[in-house]
Formats: C-alpha cells, structure tokens, sequence
C-alpha cells in the first residue's frame, strides 16, 4: 500500500503488551501503546492515529477523539483521525478502490493462519457493510460466503463498542431490506447483550454457591 501511494514505510515492533495483556485489555491501552512508539522515534511532528470509533460508537477506548490529543508535546502533535465518519460509510468509500479489492485485511484473529478468516466477528461486520455496498463479490480475500447462518453464529463480543457498531449496522440492513441478514444480526446483537448483563455477575453468583455449599 505504501510504495502503491509512494509513501514511505517505517515499520516498528514492541514488546509492550507482554505487559500491558496482564492488566488491562487491549482495547483499552491501543492508542497509548501508538502514542509511545510515536514518541520513542521522536522525529514526527503531526502523528494521526486511525479511529475505531464512529459517529454513533463514542464509547470508552484506548483510542478517543478526546483522549489521544493529550499524548501531544512541545514539539509531537497527535490527531486522532476520522471519527466523524463510520465504518460503514468508509467500507463504502473504499467499495470500488481495486488495491482495497485485492488486500483488505481486517482479521486479528486470523483462525488457522488465514489472511481474514471469514467467521470472526470483525470480519462477519465488514463482510456485511461490502455486502451493503454490493461490493462483497469483488473481495476476494475472504474465503466464506455472507450467508444468515454464518451471521447468526458469529462471536459478537460483548463489548459496548461492539454491540453499537453492529447496532449501526442493523439499521442499515433494515433501511435496505434485508429482513434474513438484520434478523440474523439481531439476534447475534441480543445474546452479546445477555452476555454482557451477565458476566459482570458470574464472579459473585460463584461465590454465593460456594457459600451455600460450605454451610
């Protein structure tokens, strides 16, 4: 991507989340984790980190319109870049780009060392906005098809974030008519609800059971 556009690339590594996956997830600490590599090469003086976040998703993150500006110095100015526009709209924006067509990576999981693994929740929610986009089949670096089932059972983690990025992605399957894919969503969106109601508790309810078992 970098020698297509002519830019240069400086590529980075850290061992920073052998400490930081101890305490606190990683959605919590990503853009501290960006703003410390930023700085250790201190030679940049703008640095814009890629939101996460849409219009409609301002949650809580390691990376936040409101919070990345204050890893700024004297002479490192950081931006937190493209939280005005959604996800969805940017899967858009990009529908027709055949660079994006031929090297669209968004997987993390990356199940069985594939390049996008094609059940993840992350790659599931791209593969809808390409689908709304009626760009899917010219992705070829996803190796399932888009179907109800496939939607249905994917991992929606139950994270705020999460659960409203999908959200988004509901009411524009709805707006388009597509009853079998925003029933399907809809359904994965209610059991990561459930999930999140309900793990906050589960350290308590097992405590209250070895409770009862030791009286």
């Amino acid at each position: 991507m970098a020698a297509h556009y002519g830019i240069e690339r400086l590529v980075a590594s850290t061992n920073l989340r052998e400490l930081t996956d101890k305490f606190v997830g990683w959605e919590y600490v990503n853009g501290a984790a960006l703003a410390s590599i930023a700085l250790c090469l201190n030679g940049f003086r703008k640095v814009y980190i890629a939101s996460d976040l849409g219009p409609n998703c301002l949650t809580p993150m390691g990376a936040h319109p409101d919070l990345d500006p204050l890893w700024s110095t004297e002479t490192t100015n950081f931006i937190h870049f493209g939280h005005q526009v959604s996800r969805t709209q940017r899967i858009f924006e990009i529908a027709s780009n055949p660079l994006a067509q031929k090297n669209l990576r968004v997987c993390w999981e990356n199940r069985d060392g594939l390049y996008n693994c094609g059940m993840c929740a992350k790659c599931v929610r791209t593969m809808i906005d390409l689908h709304l986009a009626g760009a899917l089949p010219k992705f070829r670096t996803f190796p399932t098809d888009l179907t109800p089932t496939l939607i249905r059972n994917m991992r929606l983690y139950p994270t705020e974030y999460a659960i409203r990025r999908s959200e988004d992605i509901l009411r524009e399957l709805r707006k388009s008519g597509e009853a079998e894919f925003a029933n399907a969503l809809a359904r994965a969106i209610r059991i990561a609800k459930v999930k999140r109601l309900v793990r906050p508790t589960l350290p308590l309810v097992a405590g209250m059971k070895n409770r009862i078992v030791h009286t």
